[in-house]
């Protein structure tokens, strides 16, 4: 029986919990998905966001 793993060079406990908070995912397969469509969807909106945003643009709207 295996007593431990290594996750992205971390010795971790052979065990579903721990290597799960080591990759940041939840028990939930829909959550996680969910979670990727969010993020990869507000780096698509802050690559054509950047775009708009000029010098022009006042301080209070610049991407921060």
């Amino acid at each position: 029986m295996v007593d431990y793993v290594v996750v992205r060079g971390r010795r971790v406990h052979c065990d579903f919990d721990a290597i799960n908070a080591i990759l940041e995912c939840t028990r939930r397969l829909e959550d996680d998905c969910q979670y990727k469509i969010r993020t990869k969807m507000m780096e698509n909106m802050k690559k054509w966001l950047a775009l708009l945003i000029s010098d022009a643009t006042p301080s209070c709207l610049r991407l921060g």
